[in-house]
């Protein structure tokens, strides 16, 4: 088992051994194309100097807070990690990078041949920008920033002047009398959105005449359901009537004598009632004396005239049904008109409701930018009428200095990294190119791939 392995192994080292001669020439010339580059840039790429300084920052003011004027609360001001990125980000802003061109102009030491105007500036700040890094010291308050230039002496003259431009430019936005300024013009600024925020809720309420649109909203609501049950109710009633009166009208003109007796009325059930005993008597006297005879006669005349009063009762009670409908019809057309201006006025008050709140929004915003602006100015002035001048001190303790060694390139890394990068290309391609090549480079792979006995082999002939 272990001689298996062994052959196995020598196998596998055999074929990468012939690989490697049947690729030699790939192999070589990547390594060297490869190598080349890699020598040439450690040796002939212009040097990439960087120059560093660090800025020390530390908490140094008691804060105090304004919060109760009369008993004033005092604490040590902590530096957190967002002071640090605050600060960074002051390091990398615009305006102390385009004052350190300006002051470099003024100096005559750099940017003397250059207009600086508003077109030229932001690329040149651009410029300036792209090689400072400002970062963090790990454990530490302190940030260090690099500036990089293929000319050192140049990187050393504006690091320098950027962190006396960045000293400069903190001073000015922590200083308490601007900041006492500042803060007044902002608490006005807000005070005069909160008044005219607040003239627009007053003008909206008096457009739609509403002081709470919601409270409205939902009376609308509860008469509007109120009232779409009333008028479900009303049309019921108004439907009976309709058909009552057209069902009494159309018996009024039936040929047919109608007694009339569903009629909940007490003269012409009276009517009914007599008229019902007429008929009766005629048919009893029908029995004993002839149609034709006068008490026969004297009986139906009383029967039509009898008739005739019921149906003129009958008619004008149809009549006082139909007016009543006619009201109950007043009354549904009227409620309608009613649920439709509830309607629209619930639209106008969900569209004064929407702007209102969308104004309290803002009112809010306001009011908490107002009440922060307010405390600050309070701090402010406390700060203004004390020896303290910020919340926390600066120190540069480490001027820009210039090492003499570029950051890039570095031989001793780059020519090392580039032959063990040319090594590994080559081989790579070469094994690759090994792999995709499928044509028959030994004896053994005649039987191996085809099946097919190799009879003899012709070396490669150079002539």
């Amino acid at each position: 088992m272990t001689r298996q392995t062994a052959i196995k192994t020598e196998d596998y080292i055999r074929e990468v051994v012939t690989i490697f001669f049947a690729q030699k020439r790939i192999i070589q010339r990547t390594f060297l194309i490869i190598a080349v580059f890699a020598v040439a840039v450690a040796l002939f790429w212009p040097p990439t100097y960087a120059v560093r300084g660090e800025i020390l920052i530390k908490g140094k003011k008691l804060e105090k807070s304004p919060e109760t004027l009369e008993n004033t609360q005092i604490r040590m001001f902590e530096l957190t990690r967002q002071d640090l990125a605050s600060e960074i980000e002051i390091v990398e802003s615009n305006d102390v990078i385009e004052n350190t061109i300006r002051l470099l102009r003024e100096k005559q030491l750099l940017y003397t041949d250059v207009d600086l105007t508003a077109d030229t500036m932001p690329a040149l700040v651009k410029n300036i920008r792209s090689r400072l890094e400002a970062s963090i010291k790990q454990d530490s308050h302190i940030i260090e920033t690099t500036f990089t230039s293929r000319d050192p002496n140049e990187a050393h003259v504006v690091l320098r002047h950027l962190l006396i431009e960045y000293v400069n430019w903190r001073n000015s936005v922590f200083n308490p009398g601007q900041a006492v300024t500042f803060y007044e013009t902002q608490v006005e600024r807000f005070s005069q959105a909160l008044r005219k925020n607040e003239d627009a809720l007053i003008a909206l309420a008096e457009q739609y005449m509403s002081p709470d649109p919601a409270k409205e909203i939902d009376n609308n609501l509860a008469i509007k359901k109120d009232l779409e049950q009333s008028l479900d109710r009303e049309r019921t009633e108004w439907t009976k009537k309709e058909l009552y009166v057209d069902f009494l009208e159309d018996a009024l003109d039936s040929p047919d004598m109608r007694l009339f007796s569903s009629i909940d009325n007490q003269s012409i059930t009276l009517l009914g009632e007599k008229l019902q005993s007429l008929v009766i008597e005629r048919g009893n006297i029908l029995r004993v004396y002839h149609e034709s005879s006068d008490r026969v006669r004297g009986v139906d005349e009383q029967i039509a005239k009898t008739y005739e009063t019921l149906r003129s009762e009958v008619a004008a009670y149809a009549e006082t049904m139909r007016n009543e409908a006619d009201i109950l019809g007043d009354t549904i057309a009227a409620m309608e008109t009613r649920l439709r201006d509830l309607s629209a006025r619930n639209v106008e008050l969900h569209t004064y409701l929407v702007e209102s709140q969308r104004i309290h929004r803002e009112i809010d915003l306001i009011r908490h930018s107002y009440e922060t602006f307010s405390k600050r100015l309070e701090e402010a002035r406390i700060q203004t009428s004390s020896d303290a001048n910020a919340l926390f001190s600066i120190s540069i303790i480490s001027w820009p200095f210039v090492s003499w060694e570029p950051v890039f390139p570095q031989p001793r890394l780059i020519i090392p990294l580039g032959l063990f990068v040319a090594m590994l290309t080559g081989l790579s391609l070469g094994f690759l190119r090994e792999y995709f090549d499928h044509t028959f480079k030994k004896p053994e792979d005649g039987p191996k791939f085809a099946g097919l006995t190799t009879l003899f082999t012709i070396p490669r002939w150079k002539g």
